[in-house]
Parts: C-alpha cells; sequence; structure tokens
C-alpha cells in the first residue's frame, strides 16, 4: 500500500479521526466534514492527473483499475471507507469522495449522554428492540441513522441469527451468528448482484431479523414482505425528511419492484409490516439529534395511521433542544401490558408538549 503522503493534499485527513467526509470536486476544490461541519481547504492538488494518480493508487489498494467504460465507481477501501468515483463525461473534472466509517460503535446510553436523544427514548428502543418491533430508522445524509441502527442493533439478544444487507459494510455487531452481506457491482455487461438479489437470498439463510442498512428501491416491497412472514425485530434505513416522507418514500420504491401491485395493496404491506420509524436529523452547528418516535397503524385496508410517541422541540429562548412525550401510547404497548411485560413507568413521565404532532395518512 502507498504510504499515506503519497495522497498529497488530503493525505492528513485520511489519517484523522475526526473527519468523517473526504469531498474532492476536482484539483481546485476539496472539502471535509470535520465534527460535523464542511470545510475547505486551502490545500489544492496542482492539476487533474495528480486527482487521477491519486484514484489509481486507491483503486490499486482495492485491487481495481481505472477505466474509460467505468465513469461511475463505488468501492470500499481497506480501512472500511465508502469511496466514490465520478469521471468525465458525467463529471468535467475527475472527482470522488470518500466517505469514512466511526471507527467506534456507540451505544445508547452514550447517545444519551452525547444529547441525541433522551434517557426514556432510549428506554423504549431498548423496549421496541425486546418486542421484536420492525423499525424503519429515516434521515437526511449524514444525520447518524446507521450510528442508531448499530446501537439498536447490537441489543437484539446474543441468540438471534441476524443477516445484514448493505452497498458497503458499515454495520459493525457483537453477534456471533450474524452474516453480512455486501452488493457488488461488475463491469459493464456484466449483471450486479444488486440489495433486492440479497434480500431474497437472505430468506434462504433462515435469519431471525434481517438488517437492511440503506433502502432506496424496489427492494422495499422485499423487505416489507419479509417483516410481514416471520421476520420480526427486521430494521432498513431510509432517506426521508420526516416520518411520513419515510412512508411515502417506501411506496414508491415499493412500486419500482417491477410487479404491477395496486398502491391500496403496498400501503397494505406497509401498514401491516412496519410498527414504528425512527427518525433523525442534523442540526445546523452538525448535531445529531433522534427528532422523533412514530408508531404506525393500520386502523382499516390501506388506511395508515401514524402517531408521534416522542418529539423534539426547541427551547423558545434558549433554543436548546428539549424531548419530550407527546401523552400517545401506541398499540403495542397496550398489547405488551395485556401480555404481562413490565413496561417502566418512566418512559412515559412529563406532560406533553402542547404541539404534540398526531397526524393520519
Amino acid at each position: 500500500m502507498p504510504m499515506i503522503e503519497d495522497f498529497g493534499p488530503i493525505a492528513p485527513y485520511l489519517a484523522s479521526p475526526d473527519v468523517s467526509e473526504i469531498m474532492v470536486n476536482g484539483p481546485g476544490k476539496i472539502f471535509i466534514e470535520q465534527a460535523g461541519k464542511l470545510i475547505q481547504l486551502e490545500r489544492r492538488f496542482p492539476n487533474e492527473g495528480e486527482v487521477l494518480r491519486v484514484i489509481r493508487q486507491l483503486l490499486a489498494v482495492s485491487g481495481k483499475n481505472l477505466s474509460p467504460q467505468m465513469p461511475l465507481m463505488d468501492l470500499r477501501l481497506n480501512d472500511g471507507s465508502r469511496m466514490t468515483i465520478t469521471m468525465p463525461p458525467v463529471t468535467p473534472v475527475p472527482s470522488f469522495t470518500i466517505r469514512r466509517p466511526s471507527f467506534r460503535t456507540w451505544d445508547l446510553l452514550e447517545l444519551v449522554k452525547k444529547g441525541t436523544m433522551s434517557a426514556p427514548m432510549a428506554e423504549f428502543l431498548r423496549l421496541a428492540i425486546h418486542l421484536r418491533l420492525n423499525m424503519i430508522i429515516a434521515g437526511g445524509t449524514s444525520t447518524g441513522k446507521t450510528t442508531l441502527l448499530n446501537a439498536m442493533a447490537a441489543l437484539i439478544p446474543r441468540n438471534t441469527r441476524i443477516v445484514t444487507i448493505e452497498d458497503t459494510f458499515e454495520i459493525s455487531l457483537p453477534h456471533p451468528n450474524w452474516l453480512q452481506m455486501e452488493t457488488v457491482y461488475q463491469g459493464r455487461g456484466e449483471k450486479p448482484i444488486d440489495t433486492r438479489d440479497l434480500v431474497a437470498h437472505s430468506l434462504h439463510l433462515r435469519p431471525d431479523r434481517i438488517i437492511l442498512g440503506e433502502c432506496r428501491g424496489g427492494e422495499a416491497l422485499d423487505i416489507l414482505q419479509a417483516m410481514c412472514s416471520g421476520h420480526d425485530g427486521s430494521m432498513a434505513t431510509i432517506h426521508a425528511s420526516s416520518p411520513r416522507d419515510a412512508l411515502s418514500r417506501l411506496e414508491t420504491m415499493a412500486l419500482m419492484s417491477g410487479y404491477e401491485i395496486p398502491l391500496l395493496a403496498i400501503r397494505q404491506q406497509i401498514g401491516r409490516a412496519i410498527d414504528m420509524i425512527v427518525h433523525m436529523v442534523r442540526t445546523p452547528d452538525g448535531a445529531r439529534l433522534l427528532s422523533s418516535v412514530t408508531a404506525v397503524s393500520e386502523t382499516e385496508p390501506g388506511s395508515i395511521v401514524v402517531n408521534d410517541i416522542y418529539v423534539l422541540n426547541r427551547h423558545p429562548v434558549s433554543g436548546r433542544a428539549e424531548f419530550r412525550h407527546t401523552g400517545f401510547i401506541p398499540p403495542f404497548i397496550e398489547k405488551a401490558i395485556a401480555d404481562g411485560v413490565q413496561i417502566p413507568a418512566t418512559l412515559f413521565e412529563g406532560p406533553p408538549p402542547s404541539d404534540s404532532a398526531i397526524g393520519a395518512r
């Protein structure tokens, strides 16, 4: 492997633990994300040739070669970083982005101390794992979805068979019976092994729970069907601006599956498969916060109702984040109580906020 100094102006940041992303938009525009903030570097590559040299060196480490026939490439580096390359004619100049993984796994207690969520919210998520609820973790880019997914999945009992499916390995679990699956994108003319292939294949691997790193296409229908067919406690992440937007995106992606399925049938699948949506946001100062925990239920065929259980409010004067219970007790909690499950009273203590968000879809 080349010496890290050979990577020019990005070399110091490849080794820096607090740099989560490196963006090279050609030789003269280099950005990093450090401590949650985007920073443009004063340093630059002298020319496009140097950008190409660094791209080739990083590709060589991964056993791949640069090819004019593949102007788009997505790969994983040896340290687990995800590298995306865009070349002419797709972009006017050679460009690449390196997304570096978090080299530590946070647990829910640490996320509470960090201010990502409140202690009752963390305890509620712990209970949701115990109750084997099917959950969607939603949010925008770099809002902390995978960090939260790792923290929650670590709470799954150790005697559980887990299969994880990702485009690039980012999930890290302490479980002995855990199988990782990663998509494979071949060269032109060769059929890729995509997320849909892996979800379908995973069903033959006797999983108790399936964890989908990111749902972005027709595999939405496959994971919904898996959740409805005995794989309770499964989870997936999705890019969405709100819990309701997450449901809309699931509908759209399920329609991308290639099957002629009526929208009403897809909504029935969603209402019966998804128990809860956990939504993350990123503030302008770079903080990642759990903005809402939302229950999903089907009141009648094709009618999905969403009710916020916890929400994030901002103090009107200080702007400080305040996590509040809305006053809504979801049906799965009532069922758990009826089944004899001990529910901590502290989960729902405190007055609900005046602008509690409760709505129907």
